[in-house]
Protein backbone atom coordinates (compact mmCIF):
# COMPACT_ATOMS: atom_id res chain seq x y z
CA UNK A 1 0.00 0.00 0.00
CA UNK A 2 2.85 2.15 0.97
CA UNK A 3 4.39 1.22 -2.44
CA UNK A 4 1.32 2.05 -4.03
CA UNK A 5 0.88 5.46 -2.53
CA UNK A 6 4.72 6.68 -3.33
CA UNK A 7 3.74 5.67 -6.67
CA UNK A 8 0.79 7.76 -7.56
CA UNK A 9 2.20 10.72 -5.89
CA UNK A 10 5.71 9.83 -8.24
CA UNK A 11 3.13 9.38 -11.71
CA UNK A 12 1.46 12.61 -10.72
CA UNK A 13 4.22 14.83 -9.84
CA UNK A 14 6.14 13.40 -12.82
CA UNK A 15 3.90 14.05 -15.70
CA UNK A 16 3.08 17.84 -14.54
CA UNK A 17 7.01 18.31 -14.53
CA UNK A 18 8.00 16.40 -17.15
CA UNK A 19 5.97 17.16 -19.80
CA UNK A 20 8.21 20.00 -21.20
CA UNK A 21 10.99 17.00 -21.41
CA UNK A 22 8.99 14.96 -23.90
CA UNK A 23 7.69 17.36 -26.18
CA UNK A 24 11.66 18.22 -26.33
CA UNK A 25 12.04 14.38 -26.87
CA UNK A 26 9.36 14.83 -29.78
CA UNK A 27 11.39 17.74 -31.06
CA UNK A 28 14.41 15.96 -31.13
CA UNK A 29 12.65 12.83 -32.78
CA UNK A 30 11.55 15.25 -35.56
CA UNK A 31 15.02 16.71 -35.90
CA UNK A 32 16.24 12.86 -36.46
CA UNK A 33 14.08 12.19 -38.91
CA UNK A 34 14.61 15.16 -40.78
CA UNK A 35 18.28 14.80 -40.81
CA UNK A 36 17.83 10.97 -42.12
CA UNK A 37 16.13 12.35 -44.92
CA UNK A 38 19.30 14.84 -45.75
CA UNK A 39 21.33 11.81 -45.67
CA UNK A 40 19.65 9.33 -47.68
CA UNK A 41 18.80 11.29 -50.08
CA UNK A 42 15.29 9.56 -49.98
CA UNK A 43 11.68 11.09 -50.37
CA UNK A 44 9.82 10.58 -47.31
CA UNK A 45 6.88 8.59 -49.79
CA UNK A 46 9.63 5.82 -49.78
CA UNK A 47 10.63 6.01 -46.48
CA UNK A 48 9.39 3.49 -43.76
CA UNK A 49 8.46 2.93 -40.57
CA UNK A 50 11.20 1.15 -39.70
CA UNK A 51 13.58 3.26 -41.47
CA UNK A 52 12.23 5.88 -38.73
CA UNK A 53 12.75 4.08 -35.33
CA UNK A 54 16.03 2.27 -36.63
CA UNK A 55 17.56 5.72 -37.29
CA UNK A 56 16.60 6.45 -33.48
CA UNK A 57 18.66 3.73 -31.73
CA UNK A 58 20.77 3.14 -34.97
CA UNK A 59 24.16 3.30 -32.89
CA UNK A 60 27.92 2.71 -34.88
CA UNK A 61 28.88 -0.87 -36.33
CA UNK A 62 32.25 -2.39 -34.37
CA UNK A 63 35.36 -0.16 -35.22
CA UNK A 64 38.02 -1.19 -36.88
CA UNK A 65 40.86 1.16 -35.91
CA UNK A 66 42.66 2.11 -39.03
CA UNK A 67 43.75 4.93 -41.00
CA UNK A 68 41.27 4.23 -43.79
CA UNK A 69 38.06 3.89 -41.35
CA UNK A 70 38.13 7.10 -38.91
CA UNK A 71 36.06 6.46 -35.66
CA UNK A 72 32.59 7.74 -36.23
CA UNK A 73 31.27 8.80 -32.58
CA UNK A 74 27.65 8.22 -32.98
CA UNK A 75 26.40 11.43 -31.98
CA UNK A 76 22.45 11.49 -32.91
CA UNK A 77 22.45 7.92 -31.18
CA UNK A 78 24.26 9.40 -27.88
CA UNK A 79 21.52 12.61 -28.10
CA UNK A 80 18.87 10.32 -27.65
CA UNK A 81 20.49 8.46 -24.98
CA UNK A 82 21.86 10.99 -23.28
CA UNK A 83 17.90 12.96 -23.44
CA UNK A 84 16.20 9.59 -21.72
CA UNK A 85 19.20 9.93 -18.99
CA UNK A 86 18.57 13.53 -18.39
CA UNK A 87 14.88 13.55 -17.61
CA UNK A 88 15.07 10.06 -15.32
CA UNK A 89 17.63 11.82 -13.02
CA UNK A 90 16.25 14.95 -12.88
CA UNK A 91 12.85 14.24 -11.47
CA UNK A 92 14.22 11.46 -8.87
CA UNK A 93 16.66 13.99 -7.20
CA UNK A 94 14.39 16.82 -7.17
CA UNK A 95 11.58 14.63 -5.98
CA UNK A 96 13.70 13.63 -2.90
CA UNK A 97 15.25 17.29 -2.22
CA UNK A 98 11.74 18.56 -2.32
CA UNK A 99 9.22 15.56 -1.39
CA UNK A 100 10.53 12.63 -0.93
CA UNK A 101 12.00 13.16 2.73
CA UNK A 102 8.63 14.26 4.27
CA UNK A 103 6.70 11.15 2.19
CA UNK A 104 8.86 9.11 3.75
CA UNK A 105 8.47 9.99 7.22
CA UNK A 106 4.82 10.37 6.56
CA UNK A 107 5.04 6.36 5.00
CA UNK A 108 7.82 4.90 7.25
CA UNK A 109 9.25 2.86 4.75
CA UNK A 110 12.48 4.10 2.62
CA UNK A 111 12.42 0.56 0.91
CA UNK A 112 8.62 1.34 -0.38
CA UNK A 113 9.85 4.49 -1.88
CA UNK A 114 12.95 3.52 -3.41
CA UNK A 115 10.70 0.11 -4.87
CA UNK A 116 8.67 3.43 -6.59
CA UNK A 117 10.93 5.58 -7.97
CA UNK A 118 12.63 2.83 -9.75
CA UNK A 119 9.07 1.92 -10.93
CA UNK A 120 8.58 5.41 -12.04
CA UNK A 121 12.00 5.49 -13.84
CA UNK A 122 10.67 2.35 -15.78
CA UNK A 123 7.88 4.44 -16.69
CA UNK A 124 9.13 7.31 -17.94
CA UNK A 125 11.46 5.17 -20.15
CA UNK A 126 8.67 3.39 -21.85
CA UNK A 127 6.56 6.76 -22.10
CA UNK A 128 10.20 7.99 -23.93
CA UNK A 129 10.12 5.44 -26.43
CA UNK A 130 6.11 5.64 -26.78
CA UNK A 131 6.70 9.32 -27.85
CA UNK A 132 9.53 8.15 -30.30
CA UNK A 133 6.92 5.66 -31.70
CA UNK A 134 4.31 8.08 -31.59
CA UNK A 135 6.07 10.79 -33.38
CA UNK A 136 7.36 8.30 -35.92
CA UNK A 137 4.16 6.65 -36.79
CA UNK A 138 2.43 10.17 -37.28
CA UNK A 139 5.42 11.66 -39.81
CA UNK A 140 5.01 8.05 -41.67
CA UNK A 141 1.10 8.66 -42.00
CA UNK A 142 1.37 12.42 -42.70
CA UNK A 143 4.50 11.80 -45.80
CA UNK A 144 2.34 9.07 -47.45
CA UNK A 145 4.96 6.24 -45.77
CA UNK A 146 5.11 2.42 -44.96
CA UNK A 147 4.25 1.12 -41.98
CA UNK A 148 5.55 -1.80 -42.29
CA UNK A 149 9.25 -2.04 -40.10
CA UNK A 150 10.77 -2.95 -43.37
CA UNK A 151 14.10 -0.81 -44.15
CA UNK A 152 14.84 1.34 -46.81
CA UNK A 153 18.16 0.14 -49.37
CA UNK A 154 20.09 2.95 -48.60
CA UNK A 155 19.24 2.93 -45.23
CA UNK A 156 22.41 0.23 -44.07
CA UNK A 157 24.81 2.40 -45.98
CA UNK A 158 24.24 5.31 -44.52
CA UNK A 159 24.10 4.30 -40.97
CA UNK A 160 26.79 2.32 -41.21
CA UNK A 161 25.86 -1.30 -41.10
CA UNK A 162 27.21 -4.47 -41.54
CA UNK A 163 24.64 -5.82 -43.28
CA UNK A 164 24.60 -9.49 -44.02
CA UNK A 165 23.36 -9.13 -47.40
CA UNK A 166 19.86 -10.77 -46.77
CA UNK A 167 16.29 -8.43 -45.72
CA UNK A 168 16.23 -7.54 -42.36
CA UNK A 169 14.11 -9.77 -40.54
CA UNK A 170 11.22 -8.07 -39.55
CA UNK A 171 10.44 -10.48 -35.87
CA UNK A 172 14.00 -9.81 -35.06
CA UNK A 173 14.16 -6.10 -35.83
CA UNK A 174 10.44 -5.86 -33.87
CA UNK A 175 12.40 -7.71 -31.01
CA UNK A 176 15.63 -5.34 -30.67
CA UNK A 177 12.82 -2.14 -31.09
CA UNK A 178 10.16 -3.25 -28.71
CA UNK A 179 12.01 -5.38 -26.28
CA UNK A 180 15.77 -4.86 -26.38
CA UNK A 181 16.46 -1.22 -26.57
CA UNK A 182 13.61 -0.46 -23.54
CA UNK A 183 14.85 -2.99 -21.55
CA UNK A 184 18.66 -1.74 -21.78
CA UNK A 185 17.56 1.55 -21.80
CA UNK A 186 15.54 0.91 -18.52
CA UNK A 187 18.85 -1.12 -16.90
CA UNK A 188 21.11 2.04 -18.12
CA UNK A 189 18.67 4.65 -16.11
CA UNK A 190 18.39 2.24 -13.05
CA UNK A 191 22.03 2.02 -12.77
CA UNK A 192 22.55 5.73 -12.89
CA UNK A 193 19.75 6.22 -10.33
CA UNK A 194 21.50 3.90 -7.56
CA UNK A 195 24.93 5.60 -8.06
CA UNK A 196 23.39 9.22 -8.15
CA UNK A 197 21.65 8.58 -4.79
CA UNK A 198 24.42 6.95 -3.44
CA UNK A 199 27.10 9.23 -4.89
CA UNK A 200 25.10 12.05 -6.32
CA UNK A 201 23.25 13.15 -9.16
CA UNK A 202 26.88 13.89 -11.00
CA UNK A 203 28.44 10.48 -10.35
CA UNK A 204 25.19 8.65 -11.79
CA UNK A 205 25.14 11.27 -14.89
CA UNK A 206 28.90 10.73 -15.42
CA UNK A 207 28.44 7.02 -15.55
CA UNK A 208 25.44 7.16 -17.77
CA UNK A 209 27.98 8.79 -20.26
CA UNK A 210 30.56 6.92 -19.05
CA UNK A 211 28.78 3.56 -20.43
CA UNK A 212 27.46 5.36 -23.80
CA UNK A 213 30.94 6.46 -24.61
CA UNK A 214 32.94 3.10 -23.75
CA UNK A 215 30.16 1.28 -25.52
CA UNK A 216 30.85 3.44 -28.39
CA UNK A 217 34.03 2.33 -28.74
CA UNK A 218 34.20 -1.02 -27.52
CA UNK A 219 31.85 -4.14 -28.55
CA UNK A 220 31.47 -6.04 -25.34
CA UNK A 221 28.11 -7.72 -24.26
CA UNK A 222 28.60 -6.52 -21.24
CA UNK A 223 28.95 -2.77 -22.10
CA UNK A 224 25.20 -2.78 -22.25
CA UNK A 225 24.97 0.09 -24.50
CA UNK A 226 25.90 -2.20 -27.49
CA UNK A 227 22.39 -3.46 -26.77
CA UNK A 228 21.02 -0.39 -27.79
CA UNK A 229 22.51 0.22 -31.09
CA UNK A 230 20.98 -1.66 -34.44
CA UNK A 231 24.22 -1.61 -35.79
CA UNK A 232 25.47 -3.73 -33.44
CA UNK A 233 22.74 -6.08 -33.17
CA UNK A 234 23.84 -9.74 -34.29
CA UNK A 235 20.22 -10.40 -35.27
CA UNK A 236 20.44 -7.49 -37.82
CA UNK A 237 24.02 -7.57 -39.28
CA UNK A 238 26.94 -9.26 -39.65
CA UNK A 239 28.40 -9.37 -35.84
CA UNK A 240 27.73 -8.09 -32.61
CA UNK A 241 25.34 -8.63 -29.53
CA UNK A 242 22.16 -10.93 -30.02
CA UNK A 243 18.85 -9.45 -28.52
CA UNK A 244 18.78 -12.22 -26.40
CA UNK A 245 22.01 -11.59 -24.91
CA UNK A 246 21.68 -7.85 -24.85
CA UNK A 247 18.03 -8.75 -22.82
CA UNK A 248 19.92 -11.00 -20.33
CA UNK A 249 22.55 -8.21 -19.87
CA UNK A 250 20.14 -5.98 -19.29
CA UNK A 251 18.07 -7.99 -16.76
CA UNK A 252 21.09 -8.39 -14.65
CA UNK A 253 22.21 -4.95 -14.57
CA UNK A 254 18.47 -4.09 -13.60
CA UNK A 255 18.25 -6.29 -10.94
CA UNK A 256 21.86 -5.05 -9.46
CA UNK A 257 21.00 -1.67 -9.97
CA UNK A 258 17.57 -2.00 -7.76
CA UNK A 259 18.57 -4.60 -5.10
CA UNK A 260 22.53 -3.16 -4.47
CA UNK A 261 21.08 0.58 -4.72
CA UNK A 262 18.08 -0.45 -2.83
CA UNK A 263 20.43 -1.58 0.03
CA UNK A 264 22.26 1.52 -0.09
CA UNK A 265 19.58 3.58 0.88
CA UNK A 266 17.98 2.22 2.85
CA UNK A 267 20.73 1.54 4.58
CA UNK A 268 22.98 4.98 4.20
CA UNK A 269 22.45 7.92 6.55
CA UNK A 270 20.75 9.73 3.12
CA UNK A 271 18.54 11.65 4.91
CA UNK A 272 19.09 13.58 8.17
CA UNK A 273 16.02 11.51 9.88
CA UNK A 274 16.16 8.77 12.22
CA UNK A 275 12.69 8.39 12.70
CA UNK A 276 12.44 5.63 9.32
CA UNK A 277 12.10 2.35 8.92
CA UNK A 278 11.63 -0.60 6.43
Amino acid sequence: MRYLCYLACDVREGCLCLWRWYVAAALLFLLLIGALRLMTGVPFSELALGDYLVSFASGVREQVYSAEEPFRFPARWAAVFMLVSCMTLWFPCRSRAKMGAHLMVVGGSRRAWWLAQCTWVVIAVLLFWLTAFAVALAWTLVSSGDLSLGIHERLPEVLQMRITGEPFDEAALSAFLFAGVPCATCSLCLLQLAVSFAAGPLAGYATTVSVLLLSAFCMRPWLIGNAMMAARCSDLVFAGVSVADGLVMSLVVLLLAVVVGGALFCRGDLLDRGDLHD
